[in-house]
């Protein structure tokens, strides 16, 4: 830890100024918008659930998944010709009217919009992070991203705690919808900090790749050699995103019943958030680097779907008739996953050459996450019976935990061919 701070303020300290200010604009930037993520998500949510009930959330979802894949082909190509933040100003008040056209329909009593308030509030989120992290990517040099990486991971982690804890604040003097028009401020205060930091580079500039680049080579030639490692891991990644959405139709489901007041699911659910970003944040904080260092990665694979599995029995099925275990198995299951199973999931990727660990990647978090979610909510759509979704929790979490096995034999034997 002393040596990380020595290094964080050996690189300050030699950085330029415009550049340090840039850091702490685009810091600032992702701070409120994962502020706003909370607020958004929890009015949005509690309005969907009010309006439309658990048995549909399979259906937003899947109109979420779609919403997000068409939003980052367009964003994918629309940066490559725009100037980044400009683009960023864009969504933003795209954002503004959205949301806010939203709540003015909702007052018409048009129960729809609360569709478009979900969907959207999936996309914007995915997109303005991904903005963020664009520019910290052109900015920064590799020594400079070690070490600006974690505490600018840690920032947002405690931007979602603070917005969470807000929403269960407001609740007890404002409506869901009012308190869903304060968290819209939030993003619009991260466009201002979002331009502050337009000195890390021209305002003009535009993210695209230079004439003399080699081209990238496409994703499913690059894994040649290592195509049945890459499936095995494409179906953990799959196995686990299978689980957490049964787990959060499920949750859903008990909530609705449990909650049945729209203000109160909206107090809720921001002490659920921060319940989610407050144990992300100490996982990557105190108990990743110390995981990393005293076990070896597949026993830590083998732990996420055991703990899952016990989250299930325990908060899901056998005590889905208390609030608190509801809460706090579903809200541990997300922050496990955001944080222990996406960096034990990263590190499986450094078995690849630098062309496959490319391939692998844009498959698995352009192709497979999405996918995953897209197709357990279809499946969602048509199958809705609770014993049913409590067997597939526990067949599923067991599937995941053996496909570990074959996935690190194959990882060995990657492993022993380069050596």
């Amino acid at each position: 830890m002393q040596f990380k701070t020595y290094a964080f303020r050996s690189i300050i300290q030699t950085m330029e100024v415009h550049k340090r200010n840039g850091l702490m604009a685009l810091g600032a930037s992702l701070f409120l918008v994962l502020m706003s993520y909370p607020v958004l998500r929890s009015t949005t949510t509690g309005l969907f659930l009010h309006y439309f009930g658990a048995q549909n959330s399979p259906y937003v979802w899947f109109y979420s998944v779609l919403a997000i894949m068409g939003c980052v082909f367009f964003y994918d190509r629309a940066q490559q010709r725009w100037p980044l933040f400009q683009l960023y100003n864009v969504t933003v008040l795209l954002s503004v009217g959205i949301f806010f056209g939203g709540i003015y329909l909702l007052n018409l009593s048009w129960g729809p919009s609360a569709y478009l308030l979900f969907v959207w509030k999936e996309a914007y989120i995915v997109l303005l992070v991904h903005m963020i992290f664009g520019v910290a990517n052109a900015s920064l040099r590799l020594e400079e991203a070690k070490v600006f990486y974690g505490p600018l991971g840690a920032l947002g982690s405690l931007g979602g705690i603070f917005g969470g804890l807000f929403t269960g604040w407001l609740t007890y003097y404002f409506t869901t919808e009012t308190i869903l028009g304060i968290g819209v401020l939030f993003v619009i205060l991260s466009a201002i900090a979002f331009y502050a930091a337009r000195g890390l580079f021209g305002p003009t500039t535009i993210m695209k790749v230079e004439s003399d680049t080699p081209p990238t080579p496409s994703p499913l030639l690059s894994l040649a050699g290592v195509g049945k490692y890459v499936a095995l891991l494409c179906l953990v990644v799959s196995l686990s995103q299978f689980v957490i959405n049964l787990a959060n139709f499920k949750f859903d489901v008990l909530f609705t019943g449990l909650v049945p007041n729209k203000d109160l699911k909206t107090r809720y659910l921001g002490h659920l958030y921060t319940l989610v970003n407050s144990i992300g944040l100490v996982l990557q904080v105190f108990v990743l680097p110390y995981v990393l260092a005293k076990f070896s990665r597949r026993r830590i694979h083998l732990f996420v779907p055991v703990l899952f599995l016990l989250l299930s029995l325990v908060g899901l099925i056998f005590g889905g008739a208390y609030l608190m275990l509801v809460s706090f198995a579903f809200g541990t299951m997300k922050g496990t996953d955001y944080s222990l199973f996406s960096a034990v999931k990263e590190l499986m990727y450094y078995a690849l050459g630098p062309e496959q660990k490319y391939g692998a990647k844009y498959i698995i978090d352009m192709v497979i996450y999405r996918f995953s979610k897209g197709l357990i909510s279809l499946f969602l759509i048509f199958f809705q019976m609770p014993w049913l979704i409590d067997w597939l929790l526990v067949g599923l979490c067991i599937a995941w935990f053996v496909v570990i096995f074959p996935l690190f034999k194959e990882q060995r034997k990657i492993s022993s061919l380069e050596s």
